[in-house]
């Protein structure tokens, strides 16, 4: 063989086990950040309901009591005689409002289902459900929303939602 094939061939092998051997260290990065543990957070339901005002689907964390304020008088702008709003100590938790907006009848509802911290993150679960074809509902428009309370955390939160079907049938 002559030079220019084998360095040519030693460039090419040399290439492949520098390919082969990044790839190897990104699957262990994504290795870790699956296996990082995460701990459940104690949450508590502050309101929920089907007819609020939130015609968009919505999560938004609340920190302020003119934020809660604000939020609060939209979620009952539907009603001629608004409820007072629970009292939430904001140094010690915010809030978070989540809502599934319009739907075309009764039967869904929006729930945060787990709330899990890790060392970077705060993940909201929330779970979306909507009756089946089987399912009787009635034909009004409804606006499912939530809100809970969480401890005051400076990490990010993420939500993630799962849709969940309702089966009659049974």
């Amino acid at each position: 063989m002559n030079n220019l094939n084998k360095t040519t061939i030693a460039i090419f092998f040399s290439f492949i086990i520098v390919a082969l051997s990044s790839c190897s260290s990104s699957k262990e990065s994504v290795k870790t950040n699956v296996e990082e543990k995460s701990e459940p957070l104690v949450f508590t339901e502050i309101n929920s309901g089907t007819n609020s005002g939130y015609t968009e689907k919505t999560t938004q964390i609340i920190s302020t009591q003119n934020d809660y304020d604000l939020a609060w008088k939209k979620a009952y702008s539907n009603y001629f005689k608004k409820p007072t709003p629970e009292p939430v100590d904001f140094e010690t938790s915010q809030l978070i409002l989540v809502s599934m907006g319009e739907q075309n009848s009764g039967g869904h509802n929006i729930k945060v289902k787990a709330v899990q911290e890790n060392s970077a993150n705060i993940v909201i679960t929330v779970e979306e459900s909507k009756p089946g074809e089987t399912c009787a509902s009635t034909s009004v428009m409804t606006y499912p929303y939530q809100f809970v309370s969480i401890k005051k955390t400076d990490k990010k939160i993420i939500f993630e939602t799962v849709k969940k079907t309702i089966d009659c049938n049974n």
